[in-house]
Formats: C-alpha cells, sequence, structure tokens
C-alpha cells in the first residue's frame, strides 16, 4: 500500500471498533494488554461527547478502511501562555507501519495544530516502545527532560480525597 489517497477526518462514534482494535493493539505492543478496559460502547461515547476535551482523527486509506487514529486534548502553558495539544494517542495499522504513514500523520496534527492557534504538540512513549521512539528520534523532535509524570487513577482520586478529608 502506498500513502498516496490517504484521508484524514474528524473521528465520529461510528469509528469506535476500528479505533479500539487500535488501541488494544497500542496495549499488546506496550506489553500491557491488561490496560485497555474500555468498550466500544465506552469509545463510542467518548468519541460523541461534546463535552469531551478530546479530538480524534482517523487516518483511512483509498478505501476508506481506517488504518490509523489519533487523539489529542487541548492543554495550556502558564508560562509561555499558548495553547498545546497533547498526543494521548498515535496508532498506525500494524500491516502498514514502516511505510511512511506514520510521518504523514503526525504531519496532519502538526498542520491541525497551527490551523486551532497551537503552539506546541507534547507527546510521551512507554520507555518499553522502542519503535515508536526510534520514529519520534527520526523526525528530529526534542525529548524532553527534567519532567517526572504523575497519575492519579479513579481509585487514586478516591484515596487521595480520603486521606485529604481525614487531615
Amino acid at each position: 500500500m502506498t500513502a498516496s489517497g490517504v484521508k484524514f477526518r474528524a473521528g465520529v462514534a461510528d469509528d469506535a471498533p476500528a479505533i479500539l482494535a487500535l488501541v488494544k493493539h497500542l496495549g499488546e505492543v506496550e506489553g500491557r494488554p491488561e490496560a485497555v478496559t474500555i468498550s466500544v460502547e465506552e469509545m463510542r461515547d467518548l468519541i460523541a461527547r461534546p463535552d469531551t476535551p478530546a479530538r480524534t482523527t482517523v487516518m483511512m486509506d483509498s478505501s476508506g478502511k481506517i488504518i490509523g487514529y489519533a487523539m489529542t486534548a487541548r492543554k495550556f502553558s502558564s508560562f509561555k501562555g499558548y495553547l498545546i495539544d497533547y498526543i494521548e494517542d498515535i496508532v498506525i495499522s500494524p500491516n502498514v507501519q514502516g511505510e511512511g504513514f506514520g510521518r504523514l500523520f503526525m504531519a496532519e496534527l502538526a498542520r491541525l495544530a497551527e490551523e486551532r492557534g497551537v503552539k506546541r504538540l507534547e507527546w510521551s512513549a512507554e520507555d518499553i516502545n522502542s519503535n515508536a521512539i526510534d520514529f519520534y528520534n527520526h523526525l528530529g523532535v526534542e525529548q524532553e527532560a527534567g519532567r517526572i509524570h504523575f497519575l492519579l487513577d479513579e481509585a487514586g482520586i478516591s484515596s487521595l480525597m480520603s486521606r485529604i478529608r481525614s487531615g
């Protein structure tokens, strides 16, 4: 397959099964398939939800089949005073990886960011996903140093609130 004829569009609720298949592939690549707990219905709701801060973009081949997807969320830099799009996921179907589609998708995300007045794109990669890291390095993007990411999952949020309330 060649990159000619590739089209991009905003994701819609009916794309949920294809997107979830790509998310499950990413979970496998990252060695944590059990982390993917979202259902097709939940994915459909996330994509269709009018108040979601996430934007879904899909890449289709010339026949209209989804061969990649990206989900971005808007952030803001208080230091710089500008908008940032955080790329939560960018996944290319394994049967077309290595054929230039990832490069095209990153270019599309950059074009969309510029069109929306976004001044920076940010994303991360699991440290075991050497293919993704090599791909990003090949693009010549900067790796951010000196920052440690933290997270609280649903149980962690509840636990934190309990500890705060109990004083």
